[in-house]
């Protein structure tokens, strides 16, 4: 499975590079923001972010730096969150939850990792097969299961994404490809430094239908093992996060 999202999330972020310009990266649900004036909270779901090694023979997740980063991210998402939304928020706390809402939340991250690559080839302006009903009306859903995990009309804010950090050897085998290039005038440089990849969803907490959402990405200039890059990435994601 784990293969599969980052083959996924590497064919938008090769996607993404082929141009410098700075492009759109937030979609949302027409009138969003009179969809979220009315929500009480926002409800905050342990973000689920894994970090691979990625090495001349292949990538292996690592399940230690993989823990890192999530906490991280969650210390960096709730600073943020904490700053600009005071008391309007809380953490969810997946030790609290029956195993049917453990599970919900589960399958709602990984539809999550299914979702992104959809909404960036279709429902934005730079998506590369843009399908006009889904730019209008933005419709993409997790579905009302979510309904399950808190009875009041709240707003859930998932985050979820990939990391790779290369080895020594695979950062050389990168150098001379990239060397090699410029010496023969051809541009054959592949993934030099790493890739990261997160994404951002506000879900309604009755309907599960996506109200708002963004990504960040970026190749080599960050790493999300430390505090610095996942205080980096939220900052990205969340800046023009609907206030309620």
């Amino acid at each position: 499975m784990f293969k599969n999202i980052m083959l996924s999330l590497t064919f938008v972020t090769v996607f993404l590079f082929t141009g410098c310009a700075k492009i759109q990266t937030t979609a949302s649900m027409p009138d969003y923001q009179k969809k979220v004036e009315n929500k009480k909270n926002i409800i905050i779901v342990p973000p689920m972010v894994k970090v691979f090694e990625l090495s001349s023979s292949g990538q292996e997740l690592m399940d230690e730096w993989t823990q890192t980063a999530s906490s991280n991210m969650q210390a960096s998402l709730k600073n943020f969150i904490s700053n600009r939304y005071s008391s309007n928020y809380e953490v969810l706390n997946l030790d609290n939850l029956s195993d049917e809402q453990k599970k919900i939340i589960k399958d709602s991250n990984n539809l999550m990792y299914r979702v992104t690559p959809s909404i960036i080839t279709h429902a934005l302006d730079h998506s590369f097969v843009k399908f006009k009903d889904k730019q209008k009306n933005f419709d993409y859903k997790l579905g009302t299961d979510i309904s399950k995990i808190n009875k009041t009309d709240d707003l859930f804010l998932f985050i979820n994404g990939a990391d790779s950090v290369q080895t020594a050897g695979k950062k050389t085998v990168e150098t001379v490809k990239l060397i090699v290039g410029a010496l023969l005038g051809i541009g054959i440089g592949g993934n030099y430094g790493g890739q990261t990849f997160v994404a951002v969803s506000l879900v309604d907490g009755k309907s599960g239908d996506i109200v708002w959402h963004n990504y960040y990405t970026s190749q080599g200039a960050d790493d999300l093992r430390e505090q610095i890059s996942s205080d980096k990435v939220i900052q990205g994601l969340l800046n023009e996060l609907p206030k309620i």
